[in-house]
């Protein structure tokens, strides 16, 4: 099969938002709330997840909000590296079995 013409899978779909290469409305309702999450465990902001995820504040919060998350305030974990490839190779490296090798940026803060 062509890969232009493969269909994009679900688990596709998520690394490309993850990446912030597609927006979240591409997901469904569990995927969104499983990539709020993600990058919320990550350290970043409502406003940082909005703007990577390409949704409102609003949306965010509400997302945040039922899944009975507080939210990350600036200046506390948000020193992390936040880029969407390192959230995307964190992602790759828990299916992996390779969390907290150093290489996805686990617990360093930016500059170190």
């Amino acid at each position: 099969m062509n890969p232009r013409t493969r269909p994009i899978t679900e688990r596709a779909r998520y690394r490309a938002c993850l990446l912030g290469e597609q927006p979240a409305e591409v997901l469904d309702t569990a995927g969104r709330e499983r990539l709020v999450a993600e990058l919320h465990d990550l350290g970043w902001t409502d406003p940082q997840i909005a703007a990577h995820c390409r949704m409102t504040t609003y949306t965010t919060a509400r997302i945040r909000d039922r899944l009975r998350l507080a939210p990350n305030r600036q200046g506390t974990r948000n020193d992390l590296v936040q880029s969407g490839r390192h959230a995307a190779l964190a992602h790759e490296g828990h299916a992996r079995g390779r969390c907290g090798d150093g290489v996805v940026g686990a617990g360093r803060v930016v500059g170190e």
